[in-house]
């Protein structure tokens, strides 16, 4: 029988109430004492891995440029996510006019924005950011990162994001059907062609694929939320 404090195998080591993983421990045979492998402090450190520690470690959703065929002041779309809880830490955008200076804002809902998406009142302001320098056409422009824990999404929900230019236009190609998954998609989240919006809770132009023009930074969170 292992020490107070100690273990012989990984199964007498501390365990985080389900359904979280973390913190988690793994038990160093060498001493028969337990370690943590995982502390969820969103910073890759010293024995941690990408396999041991996933919320420590960044994940950008998968985004290819295509041809681009239209353009407007920004976009709006929704994601779902699937078994993780995730933060988003920042937004790219494909903004137009390179060299020239942009100002954006960046709304988010839960659920989705059907029937909302002309409804300011309906959707909270997470971003505005002034006379950023556009990359251009054919270029991602990241937005400064989010505060830490300010967007925190639950495994198995539904959220809904609009971005918007005021000068100059965001690029993006034409979708198929609105609400179709798009091929972005990944194990965290699920990605749907959504809208183009006129600034600002404008006009709306469908289908548009989304995941085109918006590229959401993002980092599974392993560890208990508060809410």
């Amino acid at each position: 029988t292992a020490a107070p404090g100690g273990c012989k195998s990984d199964s007498e080591c501390p365990q985080p109430e389900f359904p979280f993983v973390c913190p988690s421990f793994s038990c160093n045979l060498a001493s028969n004492t337990y370690e943590q492998s995982c502390n969820c402090d969103l910073i890759p450190g010293s024995g941690e891995t990408r396999a041991t520690c996933p919320s420590d470690f960044f994940t950008n959703s998968e985004l290819l440029l295509t041809s681009v065929n239209n353009e407007q002041a920004g976009n709006m779309f929704k994601i779902g996510l699937q078994k993780r809880n995730i933060q988003i830490l920042q937004f790219d955008v494909h903004a137009g006019n390179g060299g020239k200076p942009f100002n954006a804002k960046v709304y988010t809902r839960e659920g989705d924005y059907s029937g909302y998406d002309k409804d300011a009142s309906a959707w909270t302001l997470i971003q505005e950011v002034f006379d950023l320098t556009s990359l251009g056409k054919g270029n991602l422009t990241p937005l400064p990162p989010l505060s830490s824990g300010s967007v925190v999404l639950r495994a198995g929900s539904t959220h809904s994001f609009y971005d918007t230019l005021i000068t100059p236009t965001t690029k993006y190609t034409n979708g198929v059907v609105e609400g179709a998954k798009h091929s972005s998609s990944n194990n965290d989240i699920v990605f749907f062609e959504g809208l183009g919006k006129k600034y600002t809770f404008g006009n709306s132009f469908l289908p548009r694929g989304s995941l085109e023009w918006t590229n959401l930074v993002f980092d599974p969170i392993a560890c208990s939320l508060e809410w």
